[in-house]
């Protein structure tokens, strides 16, 4: 949806458009929940496996979106903190980067 299509203050948005975001909020809501039930089964080795895909991906939607992604960061807090999460597993490459 480009700017000029974007409704004004007191305009409606079109119902289609809303069942579409409507939708893909759904859609990451379950995603969301079917992770935290394979987290909540607390499997040592499955967790450590995950967790550093977990991590790239969220490296690579936050320099795509030049933000953090709070979807992938929710994600990394089910395992423990975040922060400490993503300094531990984040890339050699990135660390190397960060060196010069």
């Amino acid at each position: 949806m480009c700017i000029r299509d974007r409704p004004y203050i007191g305009q409606s948005f079109d119902s289609e458009e809303m069942e579409k975001e409507k939708l893909q909020f759904n859609h990451k809501e379950q995603i969301l929940e079917v992770l935290k039930k394979i987290v909540s089964i607390q499997s040592f080795d499955f967790n450590e496996k995950i967790i550093p895909s977990v991590v790239q991906t969220h490296t690579q939607l936050s320099t795509i979106k030049k933000e953090e992604n709070l979807g992938t960061l929710q994600l990394i807090a089910l395992f423990g903190d975040p922060k400490t999460l993503i300094e531990k597993f984040s890339t050699p490459e990135k660390k190397e980067g960060e060196n010069i």
